[in-house]
């Protein structure tokens, strides 16, 4: 199998060009891992075994880290053993290089060690926390994507919610059936308040009376409200005592199978 070279590799290109010179290539080394210049002596040492071939760009790289030592010049094996910690730890925790690694080294240059482990860290966290997102949004798209959904107008909406992490898909679902539980409540009632009104249109009530069977619609619907229509029908139908000296008369109400009442007309049967 076909293994790309150290230098044929997209991030080596980039931190040591192909076009730069011997020298510039070397200070591009000594900042990269030790970060510092090259001191006088091994500028001049490395530059020479460049230049005749006796070593090649990758040999050199590798011979600087195995001789690194802390001198005056800096403290370069320390330097190396903390990036290699670094390093370390990065792939420890598994995380997408190209979200989250590319300035760790960056990092550890102007803050240390400590805070550029700590990013590692609360990278581990965020890409945790990402991974959950996504699982919550794979959920949710397959379960919105059944016709039970088909018609949901608050779906992006949703959807925005659980991407942003504040509520899961479990909680979105829950949102989703209580909201078009309550649309067709809303129209069912619509419906029943079109029923309703048909059914007050035929009857000759008072004001008051009306206004006693949408008070009944509102607490106990349509069948509610039909209970008290059936009552206000009933209460109708009785007329008034009427006084007649110091007594007083009482008529039924009339059967509607019949022209005349089956009973006496009065209290005494007369």
């Amino acid at each position: 199998m076909h293994r790309l070279s150290f230098f044929d590799q997209e991030e080596t290109q980039a931190k040591y060009p192909e076009a730069t010179t011997v020298e510039e290539f070397i200070e591009a080394v000594y900042q990269n891992l030790f970060a510092r210049e090259s001191d006088t002596s091994g500028l001049e040492y490395w530059r020479e075994q460049l230049e005749s071939g006796a070593i090649a760009k990758a040999h050199f790289i590798i011979a600087l880290i195995n001789g690194a030592q802390d001198t005056e010049m800096g403290n370069d094996k320390t330097i190396l053993e903390e990036k290699t910690k670094i390093s370390t730890a990065f792939l420890d925790a598994d995380i997408e290089y190209e979200k989250y690694g590319k300035g760790l080294m960056q990092k550890y240059k102007e803050q240390g060690l400590e805070e550029a482990l700590n990013e590692i860290e609360e990278a581990q966290g965020s890409q945790k926390e990402a991974e959950q997102i996504q699982a919550e949004l794979d959920s949710f798209d397959t379960k919105f994507a059944t016709e039970e959904f088909a018609g949901y107008s608050g779906k992006v909406a949703l959807r925005a919610k659980v991407a942003s992490g504040e509520i899961t898909a479990f909680k979105a679902e829950v949102t989703a059936r209580k909201e078009i539980n309550a649309l067709k409540l809303a129209e069912q009632n619509a419906l029943d308040k079109d029923t309703l009104d048909a059914l007050l249109y035929d009857e000759d009530f008072s004001s008051a009376q009306e206004t006693r069977v949408y008070e009944a619609f509102e607490k106990s619907g349509l069948a509610g409200a039909k209970l008290v229509i059936a009552k206000i029908i009933e209460d109708n139908a009785y007329v008034a005592p009427v006084s007649s000296g110091g007594g007083s008369t009482y008529t039924p109400p009339v059967d509607s199978g019949s022209d005349t009442p089956d009973g006496p007309s009065g209290p005494d049967g007369q």
